[in-house]
């Protein structure tokens, strides 16, 4: 089985070949970026991604993911994906997301 480091380092791979994407620093976290703007990061052995508030209440009801907490405060656009989860699809909703929301 792929390891949470292995599995990320792979997306990782796949997302750098990306417009734009890069590895940066932020919420004290190294992660994905695009155009400067932190959307994926590896805690816990979990992918936590940015998406839209809906989007997220949809990945929580569906099991697919679980609130993302930053301390006792929940991260209400973040939500954490299991390793056994597909990463890349949803790291790719993310990426787009956070482009779109910071184009122009």
């Amino acid at each position: 089985m792929t390891s949470a480091a292995e599995g990320y380092d792979a997306l990782c791979e796949e997302l750098l070949t990306s417009p734009g994407v890069t590895i940066g620093r932020a919420l004290s976290n190294e992660g994905l970026m695009v155009g400067g703007k932190l959307f994926a990061f590896l805690r816990r052995d979990r992918l936590v991604v940015k998406l839209p508030v809906a989007r997220v209440a949809e990945l929580i009801e569906d099991g697919t993911g679980d609130e993302a907490l930053m301390g006792k405060r929940r991260m209400k656009q973040w939500v954490e994906v299991a390793l056994d989860s597909h990463w890349s699809p949803v790291a790719r909703e993310s990426c787009d997301y956070v482009r779109q929301l910071h184009a122009g």
